[in-house]
């Protein structure tokens, strides 16, 4: 029976995964194929297999200053593991490394919140839920 209930919550919410909430680490910036021209907002995540993945938009959070940044996700990232600093998750486009960091990308490494659009509108349409979200 309870087996029965949470698969029943797992479909109509759409498998959504722990991650989803938004995942918390460091970004460095990276000059990708994407930086001549074609597109100058965009992010490389360990999660983006292969070039024939489908981009997916996400929203990228500095957690020191609270300046945020939309970004294509077109690349895998190859270095982001654990490193002695902390988690890196996410290499960005200098254009979106510099809105995030004030102008400047001689900063080092940001303290970034990462999560897609999608789950970002709906934790945004939630007062309690965008307050939550933003202050972890």
């Amino acid at each position: 029976m309870v087996w029965a209930v949470a698969l029943i919550i797992g479909i109509s919410t759409g498998g959504i995964k722990d991650h989803d909430d938004g995942e918390r680490g460091i970004a460095s910036w990276y000059v990708g194929y994407y930086s001549k021209g074609e597109q100058v907002n965009y992010a490389a995540v360990g999660s983006f297999r292969n070039f024939h993945d489908k981009p997916y938009l996400v929203v990228i959070i500095n957690r020191t200053n609270g300046r945020k940044a939309l970004a294509w996700v077109r690349d895998h990232c190859t270095r982001c593991y654990r490193d002695g600093t902390g988690k890196r998750i996410v290499d960005l486009s200098p254009a979106v490394f510099k809105k995030l960091s004030g102008g400047d990308l001689g900063v080092g490494l940001l303290k970034v919140r990462m999560v897609t659009y999608e789950r970002y509108l709906d934790l945004a349409s939630s007062r309690q839920g965008r307050r939550a979200w933003l202050l972890r």
